[in-house]
């Protein structure tokens, strides 16, 4: 007989570390994929002139400047540093403000089409599991005043003659 599959690959106290690493980095590399997409396709390939540079802004904003920092902030998660966690959480967060405000334009603006629907409820999804990945590796982060220490005294002995 074969030995049973496990249910994570990463067991342990440390998972949800590692779910937070790997959604974060996950998360980062499609919105920075996908901002590179918009910005080429809606900034600098867009037929009328006049509305490039918003083409170029909301795709910079909203999806490539995040994604970069997504992306390092998984870099500093593998360090356990919780300001990276933080940092990441209130990323996306906005995340969240942005696909949610995707969804109800998609919703109500026309043409309605499900394809922007389901890819804004997918968007909303993915980032709000983040968060709770995030969260849930707070505890396992250390604070980083304990990492950095500031001023320490310390007593030098004297040597008597």
């Amino acid at each position: 007989m074969s030995d049973p599959i496990p249910v994570s690959p990463i067991p342990g106290p440390m998972r949800p570390l590692a779910f937070a690493i790997r959604s974060t980095r996950l998360l980062g590399f499609c919105s920075a994929v996908f901002g590179l997409v918009f910005v080429m396709a809606f900034g600098y390939f867009n037929p009328y002139r006049l509305y490039a540079h918003w083409g170029i802004a909301i795709g910079l904003v909203i999806w490539f400047i995040p994604g970069v920092l997504l992306m390092l902030c998984a870099a500093q998660l593998q360090l356990r540093r919780r300001s990276a966690a933080v940092g990441a959480m209130v990323i996306t967060s906005v995340h969240v403000i942005f696909a949610l405000g995707a969804l109800v334009g998609s919703c109500t603006l026309s043409p309605v089409s499900p394809i922007p629907i389901v890819m804004s409820i997918l968007w909303v999804a993915a980032t709000v599991q983040l968060v709770v990945h995030l969260r849930k590796s707070l505890p396992l982060l250390e604070h980083d005043a304990e990492r950095r220490k500031g001023f320490e005294v310390r007593i030098k002995d004297r040597v008597h003659s």
